[in-house]
């Protein structure tokens, strides 16, 4: 066993469940899973409320990698403590909360990689690691961690970031997908873009307040964790979503800050994306990656669903919605407004003016998407008029016909230029003013759905109801049990359906039209679990 590695996903957990949008797996614990694969381990993948639910998962493991994002340092905390209590194993943090490496080794981990992580663990475990443990004078040259050594916290300074051809040369395993439960109903998440374009630095959102010099966003850590946006290779890409199908995976999301990024780097004599709006996206290499993946018959039947994250409104050319609408028509996609307030925007250095983002909309909705929007409240340097400014917004977000507003308390995040700053009040009224708002749009905009016919995943039970996932990805679904001549078992099949009312700004209720088959496919947990082993034992 002295070579059995357990990764914890902590990501979006918090204290160590999923609070929102609990039907997705990122890409992150993949693509450690395969660094590790790469050198003949056979890593598992534990989600972290399962891990939670039953420590005892982790016996027989003789070394523990942790990936969480900012938010999720209480839960990777506890996951620490309950390790110890049975091992003296390495245990290896990373993702975003590596940007906090001191606290991250304070909390009990002994080593952090810090940035991306793919060439620093090919080299580490080149090494010998974790299987031995490097001495603190060998450590130092791995460019890209943080860890104890002679008393004291080393930090090596970052690595250089990978190329696209370089990232390419990694794969994020598939293998490791059927370590989650409920893995064939979720949205899976592949990633095409690693970094953001909007290399832009904010200024002070009024006069007096001061922000860290940092590039992207003001409120977003993507550039200072991952850099410029690169792509990964359409081959590479096309190789994961394969393996992906293969195990049973039905919803894949192609991920990363914007997909209209994808192959723009190419369009840049630096080989990095570094305008958010010049030169246009580069449609002849996004079209090849599309081609290529509708050359999976499970894709081009439709059988499997392909959507994109996220888009910028500056990149939303009429010739990019025509791409986009033609290969992922009827899906969602993902944009951030923000506020409507023009001074804001321009402070954050956010890509784009509000007429910018409406074309956008237009654009994505005449093309056949659905655009979903981002919202924040008490965004610094906000004020009545800028409350005022964002509802006047979402009005015109509903005449666009905008499904969703995704509505986001304002959280200063580490390594941001709004880092120092303070969080949003949600008992502040001028906030409370637009949360309401935007749950009663929401609320509205779901009875907009009441009559339509989706095509879903029936996920499980809550009483005597049934609960699905629209396959192309929409509210829950709230189902009554229906009857059938035969009796078959409608949990774990596709079906038909059409929504019969509201209730909730999340939920909708339908009634089964038709039962197709069932695509159900229990994840190596719950194998484990009935033939009664536990962990690696």
């Amino acid at each position: 066993m002295a070579d059995q590695v357990l990764i914890i996903d902590m990501l979006a957990r918090g204290p160590g469940k999923r609070l929102s949008t609990i039907d997705v797996l990122g890409a992150g614990p993949r693509t450690i899973a395969g660094v590790l694969e790469k050198h003949g381990l056979t890593p598992r993948v534990v989600p972290g409320e399962l891990f939670f639910e039953n420590p005892r998962v982790s016996r027989g493991y003789s070394s523990l990698f942790i990936s969480g994002m900012s938010s999720d340092l209480k839960g990777a905390a506890r996951a620490i403590r309950l390790w110890r209590r049975h091992s003296r194993g390495i245990v290896v943090a990373g993702g975003p909360m590596a940007q906090d490496a001191e606290r991250m080794l304070k909390l009990g981990a002994d080593l952090v990689v810090v940035g991306e992580a793919e060439a620093t663990l090919d080299e580490l475990l080149s090494m010998g690691f974790p299987q031995e443990k490097p001495d603190p004078d060998e450590l130092a040259g791995v460019r890209g961690i943080a860890f104890w050594g002679h008393g004291k916290i080393i930090y090596t300074g970052p690595r250089p970031r990978l190329m696209g051809e370089e990232l390419s040369r990694y794969w994020a395993s598939t293998r490791v997908i059927e370590d989650y439960p409920g893995y064939w109903y979720m949205r899976v998440y592949v990633e095409v873009v690693r970094g953001c374009s909007n290399v832009r630095v904010p200024r002070p959102p009024v006069p007096g307040v001061r922000v860290r010099p940092r590039p992207g966003c003001a409120y977003c850590s993507v550039v200072a964790l991952w850099g410029p946006s690169r792509s990964m290779g359409v081959e590479r890409v096309v190789r994961e979503v394969r393996g992906l199908v293969d195990a049973g995976v039905r919803r894949i999301v192609l991920s990363g800050p914007d997909i209209l990024d994808y192959g723009r780097e190419r369009l840049f004599p630096t080989g990095w994306a570094t305008d958010p709006e010049e030169p246009p996206p580069n449609l002849e290499v996004l079209e090849k990656l599309f081609k290529d993946l509708y050359r999976i018959p499970e894709v081009a039947s439709g059988e499997v669903v392909l959507m994109a994250e996220n888009t910028k409104p500056t990149t939303v050319t009429p010739e990019a919605a025509r791409l986009l609408g033609y290969y992922l028509e009827g899906t969602p996609i993902h944009m951030g407004l923000e506020t409507g307030d023009e001074r804001l925007l321009e402070a954050m250095a956010r890509p784009g003016d509000l007429s910018t983002a409406l074309r956008a909309v237009r654009l994505l909705r005449e093309n056949g998407l659905r655009p979903y929007v981002y919202l924040i409240y008490g965004l610094p340097g906000q004020d009545g008029e800028s409350i005022r400014r964002t509802l006047g917004l979402v009005g015109e977000l509903e005449k666009l016909g905008v499904e969703k507003i995704t509505l986001y308390r304002f959280t200063p995040l580490p390594s941001t230029a709004y880092e120092d700053l303070e969080p949003g009040d949600p008992n502040d009224p001028w906030n409370k003013a637009l949360i309401d708002r935007v749950r009663d749009y929401n609320m509205r905009a779901k009875e907009g759905l009441v009559g339509a016919r989706l095509n879903v995943l029936i996920v499980g039970r809550r009483g005597r109801d049934l609960i699905a996932y629209p396959l192309k990805h929409g509210p829950v679904i709230v189902l009554e049990l229906p009857r059938h001549p035969r009796g078959r078992n409608p949990l774990g099949r596709r079906a038909k359906v059409v929504v019969t009312g509201i209730e909730g700004d999340r939920i909708v209720r339908g009634r089964v039209v038709k039962l197709g088959r069932r695509v159900y496919r229990p994840s190596r947990w719950e194998k484990t679990r009935l033939e009664g082993g536990v962990g690696g034992e």
